[in-house]
C-alpha cells in the first residue's frame, strides 16, 4: 500500500538515490496492482526496487503501533526483541513515537 504513495514522499527523488525498495505483498492488494506500481517506480527511479517475491502478513506498521500504545501483545506480529525494545523504550506511548 506504501508503493503507490511513494510519489508523495518528501524529497523522493533524492530519497530513491540513496536506497533500493523492498517490496512486499499483501493479500489485500491484487497482484497486478502491484506489478504496474512496481514497473513504474522502477522506471521513474532506475530500477531501484527489489520484489521479495513473498507476501506478508497483512499487518500494517499503524497496527502495530496502535497495539504497542495499548500495551497489547504483538506476538506473531513483531520479532520477540523488537518488541521487548518497544516496550523497554516505551515506544508509542500516548500514540506517538516517544
Amino acid at each position: 500500500d506504501t508503493l503507490g504513495e511513494l510519489y508523495s514522499w518528501y524529497k523522493i527523488e533524492e530519497v530513491a538515490k540513496r536506497t533500493r525498495f523492498i517490496v512486499v505483498g499483501r493479500r489485500n492488494i491484487q497482484p497486478e496492482v502491484l506489478h504496474t506500481f512496481a514497473a513504474r517506480v522502477r522506471q521513474d527511479f532506475d530500477g531501484q526496487l527489489i520484489d521479495a517475491g513473498y507476501t506478508g502478513m497483512d499487518i500494517s506498521s499503524t497496527l502495530i503501533r496502535q497495539r504497542a500504545a495499548q500495551g497489547a501483545s504483538l506476538c506473531g506480529m513483531v520479532d520477540s526483541a523488537v518488541e521487548n525494545y518497544i516496550k523497554e523504550h516505551g515506544l508509542y506511548e500516548n500514540g506517538t513515537l516517544s
